[in-house]
């Protein structure tokens, strides 16, 4: 009975995606779902394992919130077929494929940032993209 409790609040923590985190330490934990009090040797073993599963995973979040950010960009259906043909053929994952172009379209040859009246790279992606989607439009 008390490993379904156990269960059921990995299922519902599992869904605490902007809640912090409620727990400060496992004892807190074990008290709150009352395995100490009637639970065997076994569940409280796994309540401890649960306990620590959910404690990493908000650990894990936290940490990369607080390094990461995250962009939302909107296309058409035909642009992101575009989009995706071109990411496939280049071997990648489509978020990964317009993240990397994004990031040379950035830098220059040595790394560094470019100025923004830099455009000779932004007009060979745009050159691609259009010859792309010519051939996308033909077939």
């Amino acid at each position: 009975m008390l490993m379904l409790n156990a269960k059921n609040d990995l299922q519902e923590d599992n869904q605490m995606n902007t809640t912090e985190f409620p727990y400060t330490n496992v004892q807190e934990y074990l008290d709150a779902t009352g395995v100490l009090e009637t639970g065997t040797a076994e569940e409280i073993a796994y309540s401890r394992k649960v306990f620590r599963k959910l404690y990493l995973q908000q650990y894990q979040k936290r940490r990369y919130d607080k390094t990461h950010i995250n962009i939302s960009i909107s296309f058409s259906k035909k642009e992101q077929e575009l989009i995706q043909q071109l990411a496939i053929e280049n071997g990648k994952k489509l978020a990964s494929f317009l993240k990397d172009m994004a990031l040379d379209y950035a830098k220059d040859s040595t790394g560094n940032s470019k100025s923004l009246t830099d455009t000779k790279n932004f007009i060979a992606i745009k050159r691609l993209l259009s010859l792309s989607w010519a051939q996308l439009a033909i077939k």
